[in-house]
């Protein structure tokens, strides 16, 4: 937009400034302007296109910022200082609806938190039967000591005994032998 408007500003040429932002403001269709304005350096205004309703009426001046979110968070004021021969010459502002990008990162955030939620609660039933298996063993270990303990010395039939080719197999079967 600065390089359309940049001569009108310099020559402070209202139409041609004027003609320059709303012919930028037809040619940019994916973003939602409510409102474009051309400041000259001392912040006067030269051109001042408003296409909704919903504009915020509160302009902002460039000496205090170029960029200012709307008092609903529903646009935000972007702006840029125009240069020629390193001086600036004037500002572009312009505001944009921000509704739908707000809207997506309402929906991303909760998408990750549901997502996060769902895998934090699969890793805990994972863990739980990843426990869950590891302690057999040392349970019915416990329980077959315990009951040596009281005086059973029967044995263990090979049906109750883990596989043989796994730690507590082989344990198992030597306390058995």
């Amino acid at each position: 937009i600065s390089i359309m408007a940049a001569p009108h500003i310099l020559a402070k040429d209202r139409q041609g400034v004027y003609y320059a932002l709303d012919r930028a403001m037809r040619l940019a269709r994916s973003v939602h302007k409510h409102q474009v304005l051309a400041l000259d350096a001392e912040g006067n205004v030269l051109a001042h296109i408003v296409r909704d309703d919903d504009a915020d009426t509160d302009i902002p001046r460039p000496e205090n910022s170029l960029f200012r979110m709307s008092r609903d968070g529903q646009s935000t004021w972007v702006g840029e200082a125009v240069w020629v021969d390193g001086e600036v010459i004037g500002y572009l502002m312009t505001e944009i609806d921000i509704s739908d990008i707000r809207a997506r990162h309402t929906w991303l955030r909760w998408t990750v938190m549901v997502v996060d939620l769902i895998i934090g609660v699969l890793c805990a039933l994972l863990g739980f039967a990843l426990m869950h298996r590891m302690l057999t063993p040392i349970r019915v270990l416990t329980d077959r000591l315990t009951a040596f303990g009281h005086g059973d010395v029967r044995v263990m039939s090979s049906e109750e005994l883990p596989a043989a080719s796994t730690e507590f197999g082989r344990l198992m079967r030597s306390f058995n032998g």
